[in-house]
């Protein structure tokens, strides 16, 4: 999976390792072998350097750089490993204004005229003033480095200067909130480096008032995902239409399984004792509560209740399949931006789906009780009533739709009602189809039963 990659600093007043600093100096020569000498192996110089920075650095060895040095030890490699390290890390050995000069100077710094420093659109950025205001600047002075593989930068465009220069412009406010930066109060300035395993950019951001700016491990996770995000684009975008497809489908599915747990317990058809429980309870708790029924809202006790019902859903085996396929996605996005293993979350807690706690507090308070009890009582009397039009009154009166047959009404659990309820709701054994479900109970115009799961079908297509 293409993946990018974020390191950041901040810029010391002073520091020294004298070592590294030597290899700076020098380090022209080193990273300019010819074919011939780079595909041979790395020198025992080499090696007990990148030994050594590898003791100072801890993070060397999740360096793409790295890795291929460890697959293919070539003096080139060992070059990248070794001029990347110091690349990253110089911020930590030179002054403020000598490390925006050296990344706007840096051999293999992509030009914009004399030197290959941008910044916001309309901004004209010379050097020595830049120079001078970062280097008078009394806060902190972050640096982000932010690559690609060469081949992920070649196939998306991401090879030259003005790519990334459009892609940092366009992303200078969500940069700024990801830093807890005013945008109106941002400053920043970049320069891309076209190396040959792994371009990249090198970007100084501070805030014109000293007070602000922080780079917190969630910030430099969200600065992964916003480049992450807009770098690719093109490759995610079929995962995340995926993704939603998946969300919807857990969304909608939660629903009807407690549509059909509501049914099964008015009908006394449930076996889940559990379940049957907790729903008491819920209404119990909430029964004298007048606020608003959100779930961010009601008491905890309400609360912890609803999660219980949400645990006990999550048992069900379409759920946890359709739930599985969406962390997939979720995985495949994530490693775009982030070498961290997808924290394994059950549904209950992912952010995602908050939205199903508040459905199962409207489906199981929406639940109208007395009318569950009028129309019980009301079943009965229609078995005895003649008079239609008495009948359709007071069927009016409570709400259950009807259509008109002429003849009496029944209530009867007919063979071709059990295969409408089957059809509305779905089962393991016969899949959901709502319009073979109302063409069935279409023809049972005088069974009261259908009648009232045909009012709720029509409803249904309504909705949609």
């Amino acid at each position: 999976m293409p993946r990018i990659i974020v390191k950041t600093g901040y810029i010391k007043k002073s520091s020294h390792k004298e070592f590294y600093v030597k290899y700076i100096a020098t380090r022209d020569g080193v990273e300019t072998y010819t074919s011939t000498y780079g595909d041979s192996p790395a020198t025992k110089k080499q090696k007990e350097l990148i030994e050594e920075i590898k003791k100072d650095f801890s993070d060397v060895n999740d360096m793409y750089e790295y890795q291929d040095y460890i697959l293919n030890p070539t003096r080139k490699n060992a070059s990248e490993v070794i001029s990347t390290v110091m690349d990253q890390n110089i911020n930590g050995v030179i002054s403020k204004e000598k490390y925006v000069s050296y990344i706007a100077n840096r051999p293999r710094a992509e030009k914009l005229g004399k030197h290959g420093l941008f910044s916001d659109v309309g901004t004209v950025v010379d050097l020595n003033n830049v120079v001078d205001e970062v280097g008078q600047h009394e806060g902190y002075v972050w640096t982000h480095i932010i690559s690609l593989k060469r081949e992920d930068a070649t196939r998306l465009g991401y090879d030259n200067v003005q790519s990334w220069m459009s892609l940092c412009q366009s992303q200078r406010n969500e940069l700024a909130k990801a830093m807890k930066i005013d945008p109106s109060h941002l400053k920043w300035y970049a320069a891309f480096h076209n190396e040959g395993h792994h371009p990249h950019i090198h970007m100084v951001v501070y805030s014109t008032d000293p007070k602000e700016g922080f780079a917190t491990k969630q910030g430099i996770e969200e600065i992964r995902r916003i480049y992450g995000h807009e770098i690719f684009h093109n490759d995610l975008f079929h995962i995340y239409q995926k993704q939603t497809e998946k969300r919807d489908e857990i969304k909608n599915y939660s629903k009807e399984l407690v549509e059909k747990l509501l049914y099964d317990i008015n009908h006394r058809m449930s076996s889940n004792e559990i379940l049957l429980n907790k729903i008491n309870e819920l209404r119990e708790s909430l029964k004298n509560y007048h606020g608003r029924l959100m779930y961010a809202y009601i008491p905890k006790e309400s609360k912890q209740l609803i999660n219980d019902i949400l645990r006990e859903l999550e048992k069900d085996h379409t759920l946890t399949e359709l739930y599985e396929q969406w962390k997939m996605y979720k995985k495949d996005i994530v490693a775009t931006y982030s070498n961290k293993e997808l924290e394994q979350l059950p549904l209950l807690e992912q952010r995602e789906f908050k939205s199903i706690k508040n459905m199962i507090l409207k489906e199981v308070m929406g639940y109208d009780e007395n009318k569950v009890l009028q129309y019980e009582q009301f079943s009965e009397q229609l078995l005895h009533e003649d008079i239609e039009g008495e009948l359709i009154a007071s069927i009016d009166d409570i709400g259950i739709p009807y259509k008109s047959s002429g003849d009496k009404f029944i209530m009867e659990w007919s063979e071709q009602y059990r295969q409408a309820v089957q059809l509305f709701y779905g089962n393991q054994d016969v899949g959901k189809d709502i319009d073979k479900a109302i063409n069935i109970l279409e023809d049972e115009t005088n069974n009261v039963l259908a009648l009232s799961l045909l009012g709720k079908a029509y409803q249904i297509l309504n909705d949609e």
